[in-house]
């Protein structure tokens, strides 16, 4: 359905898109199949990089390590 599609009609813009996708259609297609994510790593990176702005630098990297595991309740002592 996809593959043919009349591309002579269609703006450039989207034609250039289009023949993106194309290219990445076995990854998508493994992606939607396999539903592996990387979401919760990115959301673990993005708090991390939260805590480095709102603390203007910890004293030292112990203490930063120590809230990153504290803010993923790694941390047992």
């Amino acid at each position: 359905l996809i593959e043919s599609l009349n591309t002579e009609i269609l703006p450039e813009t989207f034609v250039k898109k289009y023949q993106f996708l194309l290219g990445k259609k076995a990854s998508i297609k493994l992606a939607l199949e396999l539903g592996y994510s990387n979401g919760c790593l990115e959301g673990m990176n993005n708090k991390i990089k939260a805590i480095k702005r709102v603390a203007y630098g910890f004293r030292t990297f112990r203490n930063f390590k120590k809230r990153i595991l504290l803010m993923n309740k790694t941390v047992t002592n």
